[in-house]
């Protein structure tokens, strides 16, 4: 089951991601990858699912546990977005 365009929007106004940095990318396993962002009054990480049967996109507070090998697609977005900040997100409908 996919999110449909209503939930990605009320997702994306729940979330302070405007102005947040990147501070670090894992992928414990091919299905989820776990974002720490940093904005003034705190962190927090993004859990970002892509299994069939729940697709999400959502808070957590608790870490993901670290990969004994990390995942390649991990590794590119550490090399590519780690100390990012980001300056503007948008649905593309």
């Amino acid at each position: 089951m996919s999110l449909n365009w209503r939930e990605i929007d009320l997702v994306l106004e729940e979330l302070p991601l405007e102005g947040s940095h990147i501070q670090e990318i894992r992928q414990p396993d091919f299905k989820n990858l776990y974002l720490f962002l940093y904005r003034p009054g705190g962190g927090y990480w993004l859990r970002v699912c892509t299994d069939n049967k729940a697709v999400r996109l959502h808070r957590t507070a608790y870490p993901p546990k670290k990969p004994k090998k990390p995942q390649r697609f991990a590794e590119f977005l550490k090399k590519r977005l780690a100390g990012a900040r980001i300056r503007e997100v948008e649905h593309v409908n």
